[in-house]
């Protein structure tokens, strides 16, 4: 396995060593690294291969936007990118597309939520950040959506004591980029679910 020790850039966090499988094989990786760094670091690069012509994939947008890297774990397809690797996962290659799970129950949590306002901004990267800070600023009233659990997209790599409330580190986050794009020193987030 190979990880990585020290970067000029980023804190390289203390590792714990977890087991996992792939394909039936036992592996090790980091726990809560995400399962593509886990599988790349043990030499593992095909992650799946596509319903039409059984191309090998792997990772390509490595944020959690496209599909090449979904993977079996635990029996659900899963983006292995953004999944936090925990102990004992069953990780197995996805040939095709990936059959829906059985059930009438959904998996998670599921509720309606209304709210209305002026503008509605799509993604929670650095432009839609920056546009939702400005809008706000301009007197208008803004919802910012994104897929991601924290702001910023790929841009922001910081890592985020994990042993802040969710909010506080969304604030941080969203200060840090709001700071390098628009000169902004804060941003008012709210949070739902």
């Amino acid at each position: 396995m190979r990880e990585l020790i020290q970067h000029p850039l980023i804190t390289v966090r203390d590792k714990n060593h977890v087991p996992f499988t792939f394909n039936g094989d036992p592996y090790f990786g980091n726990e809560n690294d995400a399962v593509s760094s886990a599988l790349i670091a043990n030499d593992i690069h095909i992650f799946s291969y596509h319903h039409k012509n059984h191309a090998p994939q792997g990772i390509f947008c490595a944020n959690g936007q496209c599909s090449h890297c979904t993977v079996l774990i635990d029996g659900l397809p899963q983006k292995s990118c953004i999944t936090p690797l925990k102990e004992g996962m069953d990780i197995r290659t996805l040939d095709g597309l990936p059959e829906l799970p059985g059930g009438a129950e959904p998996i998670g949590e599921t509720r309606d939520h209304k709210e209305t306002c002026d503008v509605l901004v799509i993604g929670g990267g650095p432009s839609g950040l920056t546009a939702s800070l400005e809008l706000a600023e301009a007197g208008f009233s803004v919802i910012l959506a994104d897929d991601k659990a924290a702001l910023g997209a790929s841009f922001c790599c910081r890592h985020i004591n994990s042993s802040v409330p969710p909010k506080t580190a969304m604030r941080e986050r969203a200060d840090l980029i709001s700071r390098g794009f628009s000169g902004k020193k804060s941003a008012d987030i709210r949070e739902y679910g």
